[in-house]
């Protein structure tokens, strides 16, 4: 109202509650909106012309294949000879582990070389009763491996082959744990929910249905069956993907170039 010119970013798709009008005022106010999705703009801000998509970036180099910390599996209680899926995520229920933990549970009866390792904080009320069910079932226990809330992703990224994001059906805004494993080189697969169907949109072939257990295994099973060698060349072709669209640097000149553009409007 003063005349200062304003941007934000929506980060999620979610738009609900309390706060619901409070963005609906901001909005009308701000002079410029960045989504991170396309969805966003689709669902939230259908033919609102101050409303931008800026895909958010990735540091490629932080996150790139590096030689494997032989300490690290040592370290979660890992055979050498494992062969290992990883997912990285804030443990609530819409990031839907539950459904890759399901998944896993069928397929690990004839893969018993492969190990799933989920990585985030079990604290949570959703992280910890996922946790616990796991510790109850004695055959599972060594199969699957909680880290907790760790720092180190890169490192553990390098230990992995595949990548799964099982998100539901509310989606993401822009899930950075996927670009940071195709920047790893990881074979990625992911639920087709907004922000995820984004990323994977070149890679259609690797996306399933959210929450739909079945698809999901065939998606894991071909991937399992494949030898270390051919889903690390597969991975490179993630590495190459994210080098080419989603790097940090791209993220930031198109903010800037944004951001210029509302100051001379």
């Amino acid at each position: 109202m003063a005349g200062v010119k304003w941007i934000y970013t929506k980060k999620n798709m979610s738009w609900e509650g309390p706060s619901y009008r409070g963005w609906k005022l901001r909005s009308w106010l701000a002079d410029g909106i960045i989504c991170q999705n396309s969805d966003m703009l689709k669902f939230f801000f259908p033919d609102w012309n101050k409303a931008n998509l800026i895909p958010i970036g990735v540091d490629i180099n932080k996150y790139k294949k590096k030689h494997v910390n032989i300490k690290i599996k040592k370290q979660l209680g890992i055979p050498d000879y494992a062969r290992i899926i990883i997912s990285v995520a804030n443990l609530i229920p819409v990031k839907g582990i539950e459904i890759l933990i399901k998944a896993f549970k069928q397929l690990s009866l004839e893969n018993t070389s492969w190990r799933l390792m989920i990585v985030g904080d079990t604290s949570t009320k959703y992280g910890a009763k996922l946790k616990n069910e796991i510790s109850i079932k004695s055959n599972l226990e060594n199969k699957i491996i909680f880290t907790g809330k760790q720092r180190n992703i890169r490192e553990l990224l390098d230990i992995a082959e595949i990548y799964v994001q099982p998100s539901l059906y509310k989606g993401e805004g822009a899930p950075i744990a996927i670009l940071e494993a195709m920047a790893n080189s990881k074979v990625i697969i992911g639920s087709d929910v907004p922000g995820i169907r984004d990323q994977l949109k070149f890679f259609p072939d690797h996306l399933f249905p959210a929450g739909d257990i079945d698809s999901l295994i065939k998606k894991l099973e071909l991937f399992m069956r494949k030898s270390t060698s051919e889903n690390y060349e597969l991975g490179k072709s993630f590495y190459q993907y994210v080098l080419n669209n989603y790097d940090i640097s791209n993220e930031k000149v198109k903010i800037q170039k944004y951001y210029k553009q509302i100051l001379q409007g």
